[in-house]
């Protein structure tokens, strides 16, 4: 199975992904650093190496990040990079070579990129807008006054008939648990973070 994933993510990634400037760019400034990576240390901490790596090569792309793919790397936020790794990891594994090298050996390392294995996160606040011009989309403004939007994509689970009483949400405090997920976005035609809820607790 994980060979057959790694195939999918070396042959068919190339041409299902759309381009994207500075996420290329991205990619390959960390490849750069990446090749600098001493071969010799453990996966672990091989891994968060690269991990860094990426956090460099984003630095100079935060803006875009921020306006194209709603990352925003300067809240020191753990999510953000959460998200970013989720974004770039797939087109490093395509594309670098010492990343692809790393899934070869390691192959329970892609176990991150099996869609079962997709984290599922939690935020707390109110719901403070429902759009449904598309699809049903819930603006929740955290403690801090941040509002982000969460999209109902597909089943939800919650403690009420969440299809009849979903407007019923409105201006209530909720637990959304949710996961982010790259989608192709028709209005900037690119991919971006979509943070698709899965669960609702009021």
């Amino acid at each position: 199975m994980k060979n057959v994933l790694l195939l999918a993510v070396v042959f068919l990634l190339p041409f299902c992904s759309n381009a994207q400037d500075h996420i290329d760019k991205i990619t390959e400034t960390t490849c750069d650093c990446i090749n600098e990576i001493d071969k010799d240390m453990d996966t672990e901490q091989y891994t968060l190496e690269i991990g860094l790596c990426m956090m460099a090569a984003s630095e100079p792309y935060a803006k875009a990040l921020k306006k194209k793919n709603d990352i925003d790397i300067t809240s020191g936020d753990a999510e953000a990079y959460e998200k970013l790794g989720m974004l770039i990891g797939v087109k490093l594994a395509s594309k670098c070579p010492e990343v692809l090298k790393m899934f070869v050996e390691n192959p329970e390392l892609l176990d991150e990129l099996d869609d079962d294995e997709v984290e599922t996160l939690f935020v707390e606040g109110e719901i403070t807008d429902i759009n449904t011009d598309n699809f049903v989309v819930f603006t929740l403004e955290e403690e801090n006054s941040v509002q982000k939007k969460y999209y109902w994509f597909s089943s939800v689970k919650a403690d009420l008939n969440i299809v009849s009483e979903y407007k019923s949400l409105l201006n209530k405090r909720v637990i959304l648990y949710y996961q982010p997920e790259e989608f192709f976005d028709p209005k900037i035609d690119e991919y971006r973070i979509f943070n698709k809820i899965v669960e609702i607790e009021q």
